[in-house]
């Protein structure tokens, strides 16, 4: 029974079989024994020989599965042992006969009726077969030392190991694939092009592969023991850590599209990556999170870009109208929704070039673009940080305002004219320029104006300064 229980403890396969050949011969009683072995081929191995020289050479000898099976069916069936009288081989499967003198003459007084004088031709042979009966291997022996077939008790000891040396073939089989399929996850994950990160239960990095330390510019030193929050910007670690607590095994979320990835020496930088995380629980190791990274910062750049010139003036670099009309309404609905709040008066100052089509006329589109370039820095200078400076269209610019008062305001459109004014006036100034004012429409708001409301008042005031030779600035209050 020690045997036997040594059998189940023991994954390693070579050192199973070892243990099952020593155990024939020290307990059954067979000084040959000869253990073959299913190979991926689909043919048993000589694997583990324990008996004389000469018997080293049936190691590493092979025949089919087939061939075993065939050669099983044509023996007597003692059991779940087979036992032949001879054997009829090929020259091409590896067998080997002990020399004449090692073989043990029976008694001449022996009375067992149940067994007989073993002769050279002999084979005893047990099936190691798996849990679905397959058949996983052959221990076969020779040179019994009591020179005699086994008794019943020695048979059912070697029926037995056969049995239990089966059971423990198949699991140092299912170990040895388990550490195969594990070394090759292995070279997988590290040669991986993916940037990829072994997580703990506790969102931990236990392993990264080169991509990623590649993608972060990291050591390895310089991220394991570091949690997922760490390396990428996340907004909400504990509802992140919550969240994938809650998946099942194999289950998957993407924690999001575009993340912040953290310099792991706190370098400043913009790189931006996609994050998916997938549960992968182990046996030995509980919860872990198997989590890829995509890089996305070209995306992003190029995405930003796009939206840069969706959003702004190719000319002049301004914010386009759709930009000024959406800080507008912004400002007018945060009038109506803080009413209690001292937030001032919001104004749309339309600003509209005077004498450009001269410019265009006399000098050329291109010293005209030149001109509009050159007075949007102008309005730009005479505006706060917090106001939206934008093209309207053509040659009108609009500015969107929160000032205390309407006299802030009316600075504010003052200040704008006098700019363009010093521009046009200044030395450096080139001819086009020269010919150059502003006329400005105010609308001011203090209350639930609409947007539009708002647009039409400043539209009319502009109006009104245009048709004014000497009031470049023309205020109207909603």
């Amino acid at each position: 029974m020690k045997v036997v229980e040594a059998l189940g403890g023991r994954p390693d396969l070579d050192e199973v079989l070892e243990l099952i050949a020593h155990a024939v011969v020290d307990v059954i009683g067979f000084d040959a024994v000869a253990v073959n072995i299913l190979t991926p081929a689909d043919e048993l191995q000589v694997r583990t020989v324990v008996g004389p020289p000469e018997l080293e050479t049936l190691r590493g000898g092979t025949m089919s599965r087939t061939g075993w099976l065939e050669l099983l069916d044509s023996g007597a069936k003692w059991g779940e042992l087979r036992f032949l009288r001879s054997i009829e081989v090929d020259e091409a499967v590896p067998h080997a006969d002990p020399w004449p003198e090692r073989f043990v003459e029976s008694q001449p007084d022996h009375d067992d009726r149940d067994t007989e004088p073993w002769r050279p031709e002999f084979a005893l042979l047990a099936p190691m077969r798996g849990s679905s009966n397959q058949l996983l291997g052959v221990i076969s022996v020779d040179l019994p030392r009591s020179g005699r077939t086994p008794d019943a008790e020695q048979q059912a000891l070697l029926e037995l190991f056969g049995s239990h040396a089966g059971a423990a073939v198949e699991r140092a089989h299912a170990f040895d694939i388990a550490n195969d399929r594990a070394s090759l996850y292995r070279t997988a994950f590290a040669a991986s092009p993916a940037p990829t990160a072994i997580l703990d239960g506790a969102l931990r990095l236990v392993d990264v592969n080169g991509s990623l330390l590649d993608l972060m510019d990291a050591l390895e030193v310089d991220v394991l023991g570091r949690t997922l929050a760490d390396i990428v910007d996340l907004d909400n670690p504990e509802r992140v850590s919550a969240l994938l607590a809650t998946l099942d095994s194999e289950e998957g979320v993407v924690l999001g599209e575009e993340i912040a990835l953290r310099h792991p020496r706190g370098h400043p930088w913009e790189r931006w990556v996609y994050v998916a995380v997938r549960r992968v629980d182990g046996i030995t190791f509980g919860a872990r999170y198997l989590c890829t990274v995509a890089d996305r910062t070209a995306d992003r750049i190029s995405m930003n870009e796009m939206r840069r010139r969706a959003e702004h003036d190719e000319l002049t670099g301004l914010k386009v109208r759709a930009l000024g009309l959406q800080e507008l309404e912004r400002r007018c609905a945060a009038l109506t929704s803080e009413p209690n709040l001292e937030l001032g008066v919001v104004a749309l100052l339309f600003c509209d070039l005077d004498n450009f089509k001269a410019v265009n006329d006399t000098d050329g589109h291109f010293a005209g673009d030149q001109a509009l370039t050159d007075v949007a820095r102008c309005l730009l200078r005479q505006a706060r940080a917090d106001d939206v400076v934008c093209r309207w269209g053509g040659d009108e610019f609009g500015v969107i305002a929160t000032r205390p008062s309407t006299a802030d305001i009316v600075e504010l459109a003052n200040g704008l004219v006098e700019g363009v004014r010093s521009l046009a006036t200044a030395p450096q100034a080139h001819g086009p320029l020269r010919h150059l004012g502003l006329s400005v429409g105010v609308a001011v708001t203090d209350r639930t104006a609409s947007p539009h409301a708002v647009v039409v008042a400043a539209d009319a005031a502009l109006y009104r300064s245009k048709a004014h030779a000497t009031e470049a600035v023309h205020v109207q209050t909603l």
